[in-house]
């Protein structure tokens, strides 16, 4: 009779296991979802973050070096200038 018991609570004890087992895959494919997620985000504002940059750079270089007060020349333009 004590086996039973016994053996209900393994029994028990084995499909809380399973319950928390299943409980951190979920956990887990949701984390790795949103770091992919997080990863697309983040490329795409690199992506962004570029264009703006060649952009400013090709207004800046079509109005002419005295058009910005600001203007800052980049790597580019510098070795545009070098090799002048």
């Amino acid at each position: 009779n004590w086996l039973l018991v016994a053996g209900n609570w393994l029994l028990v004890a084995g499909n809380w296991l399973l319950a928390a087992g299943c409980c951190l895959r979920a956990t887990c494919d949701w984390l790795l979802l949103t770091g992919n997620w997080l990863l697309v985000a983040g490329d795409s504002l690199l992506v962004s973050g570029f264009w703006l940059l060649e952009t400013s750079n090709w207004v800046l270089e079509a109005s002419g070096p005295g058009a910005c007060i600001h203007h800052v020349p980049t790597a580019a333009m510098a070795t545009d200038a070098a090799a002048a």
